[in-house]
């Protein structure tokens, strides 16, 4: 569904505003109408069905229904109960542009407070639609009342719904990041490819660098190199290790690399900083 806000500039039209007690044969015949029909469930319960598509849509009172003029449908109700609904025949220039945003399943999720406000709407219509020309302008003044209430609705859950997925997608972000994070905390002492971390998350390389990088804004090598590091301080404070072998045991095999990384990142080399422990660090 788009959420893209509109500018209406003109009004839909009544040509049939009436209460009614819902005949049989709709229910059992399918039907078209020349005009758009609005139907607002009184009481009873109401299942609209669109032949062509084959899709419905069930409400009860205070429930409201769009279907476009020409739809073949069916306006299915338990007979027993019995249907009481106020019907609205109506055209209108941006019909479509507005049904695009408020679908009956937008109708069908429109929010308690915007249902009373609509509610109360549609009574006034009733007693407005007279045979003065001034209570049917009135009347078409309040059905675009009711419309643009709709309109509100459906663009503020539309809204809603897209903040609700960013959030959920950078919980995910999150979740998979801290996985990685623990991956390597764990296994930091053997060789790791970026494939292996990807393997273990069941997601593709391409997909985790990029995330990992979004959300920590360093990247999984960087993270994995730091983490090496600060185990490799540990390593050498305990003064048991000589500094080729404290590279081994942090996953690191060439000796002179580990001592150019580590002074990078503490400041001094792994010899000096074995020996005094009172380097300048760079990077925890």
């Amino acid at each position: 569904m788009e959420s893209k806000e509109t500018t209406f500039n003109s009004v839909p039209q009544i040509s049939v505003a009436s209460e009614i007690d819902y005949k049989h044969i709709w229910a059992e015949q399918s039907h078209t109408a020349k005009k758009h029909e609005l139907v607002h469930v009184i009481s009873g319960h109401i299942q609209l069905i669109w032949d062509d598509d084959g899709i419905s849509f069930s409400g009860g009172p205070g429930s409201t229904f769009i279907t476009p003029n020409g739809t073949l449908h069916r306006d299915v109700f338990d007979f027993s109960e019995g249907l009481e609904i106020f019907l609205i025949h109506f055209s209108w220039d941006h019909f479509f542009q507005f049904f695009n945003v408020v679908d009956n399943t937008a109708l069908n999720s429109i929010s308690p407070e915007t249902t009373y406000q609509s509610r109360r709407m549609f009574d006034d219509i009733r007693m407005d639609f007279g045979m003065e020309e001034v209570d049917r302008q009135l009347a078409n003044a309040r059905l675009m009342t009711v419309f643009m209430l709709f309109y509100r609705d459906a663009l503020c859950q539309s809204k809603s719904k897209v903040i609700d997925d960013e959030i959920r997608l950078l919980t995910s972000h999150q979740r998979m990041v801290a996985d990685a994070k623990k991956y390597l905390e764990k296994n930091y002492q053997n060789q790791i490819r970026l494939e292996d971390v990807a393997d273990t998350l069941k997601v593709s390389p391409f997909y985790l660098s990029r995330v990992f990088s979004n959300v920590s804004e360093f990247s999984l090598f960087q993270y994995l190199t730091d983490v090496r590091i600060n185990q490799a301080k540990k390593l050498l404070s305990q003064n048991r290790h000589i500094v080729s072998d404290v590279a081994q045991m942090v996953g690191i095999d060439n000796a002179n690399y580990f001592s150019k990384v580590f002074k990078r990142f503490v400041g001094c080399s792994p010899t000096d900083f074995r020996n005094n422990k009172s380097c300048l660090n760079k990077k925890d």
